[in-house]
C-alpha cells in the first residue's frame, strides 16, 4: 500500500507541475523527480495528451527538456528518440537550436559519431552563418558522408556488421531527414535506413522509420511501400498482430490502388493462420 501511495503522490506531483511552473526554461512538467524509466515514460504521455489537448503547446520544447533528462539518467536511446520527437513535433520552435546541440553532443560525448555530430553542427545556424566552431571547414557533402558510413557497416569478407556503425549510419539517415524536412532525399536515406535496420535485427527501429517516411513524406514514390511494409514487419517481426491489422487497413484505406494491395488484402484475410491452415485452404479453394 504504501509503495502504491508513493507512486500515486509522484504521479500527482508531475500533473501539479504542469499547471505551476510555465516560465523561463523548466517547461509544463516537473521533471526533478523522475528518476527511472517508468516515470520518464509516464511524463512522456503526459506530456502527448497535453499536445491533443492544447495544440498550441511548444511539443519542441517540452520533449526537448525530456530528451535532455532521459540522457542525464544515461537513458542515452531514449534520450535520442525523445530528441527526435522534439525536433519533429515542432519544426518551429525555439528551442530547436538547443535540441539540435543536445542531439549532437549525445552522439559525439555519448556514442561517439564524430562525423553525424559535425554533420549536425554545421547545419545548425543562426542569422544565415555557421553557428559554432564545432564544424570542420572540410565536412564532405552529405551524399559522400552517407557512402562513407555505410562503407563502414560490413567489417570483413564474410559480410559481418558493425552494430556501431550501422548505428552510426542510422543516426545520419534521420538527422539528414531531421535538418531537411522538405527534401525528398530524407525519404530516400530513411527508407536506407529502414532496411539496414531490418537486417540488424532492430524491428521496432525499422517500423519507427516506415512510420516516419510515410508520415512526414505523403508524396514520395516511397511512402506506399513503407505504409505496406511497416504492417508486414509488425506481423512477421514483431508479431504484434493487433497492430499489424490496423496497419495493413490503413495501408489498403491510404493506397487501396497500389502494386501491393493485392498482398495486403491476402495477409490481412489470413492474419495469425498457421501455415498450414493457410495451404490446406488454398488447396480446398483451388479443388
Amino acid at each position: 500500500m504504501r509503495v502504491a501511495f508513493i507512486w500515486i503522490f509522484s504521479i500527482v506531483m508531475l500533473l501539479l507541475g504542469s499547471c505551476d511552473n510555465q516560465s523561463g526554461q523548466s517547461g509544463r512538467f516537473d521533471l526533478a523527480s523522475v528518476q527511472t524509466i517508468q516515470q520518464l515514460k509516464e511524463v512522456e504521455v503526459l506530456i502527448d495528451q497535453a499536445i491533443l489537448d492544447d495544440p498550441e503547446l511548444d511539443g519542441g520544447h517540452e520533449f526537448g527538456l525530456l530528451a535532455a533528462k532521459a540522457v542525464s539518467l544515461s537513458r542515452l536511446i531514449d534520450g535520442e528518440r525523445l530528441f527526435h520527437k522534439a525536433l519533429l513535433a515542432n519544426p518551429d520552435s525555439p528551442d530547436r537550436k538547443k535540441n539540435l546541440e543536445g542531439l549532437s553532443s549525445l552522439y559525439r560525448v555519448q556514442w561517439k559519431f564524430e562525423l553525424v555530430a559535425d554533420f549536425i553542427c554545421c547545419q545548425m545556424t543562426e542569422g544565415g552563418a555557421s553557428s559554432a566552431a564545432c564544424c570542420p571547414g572540410d565536412l564532405p557533402e552529405p551524399d559522400s558522408i552517407q557512402h562513407m558510413l555505410r562503407d563502414r557497416i560490413v567489417v570483413d569478407s564474410l559480410g559481418e556488421f558493425s552494430r556501431q556503425a550501422g548505428r552510426e549510419y542510422l543516426a545520419f539517415c534521420q538527422s539528414y531527414a531531421i535538418l531537411f524536412p522538405g527534401d525528398l532525399q530524407s525519404a530516400v536515406y530513411l527508407n536506407e535506413a529502414a532496411k539496414l535496420a531490418a537486417s540488424l535485427r532492430m524491428p521496432a527501429v525499422a517500423v519507427k522509420l516506415y512510420q516516419w517516411i510515410y508520415q512526414h513524406f505523403k508524396t514520395s514514390e516511397i511512402a506506399p511501400k513503407a505504409r505496406f511494409l511497416e504492417a508486414f514487419t509488425l506481423e512477421n517481426e514483431l508479431r504484434d498482430l493487433e497492430a499489424a491489422r490496423a496497419a495493413y487497413q490503413g495501408f489498403l484505406k491510404d493506397y487501396p490502388e497500389d502494386v501491393f494491395a493485392k498482398d495486403a488484402r491476402i495477409l490481412l484475410d489470413n492474419l495469425g493462420k498457421d501455415p498450414e491452415e493457410i495451404i490446406r485452404q488454398f488447396e480446398r479453394q483451388n479443388q
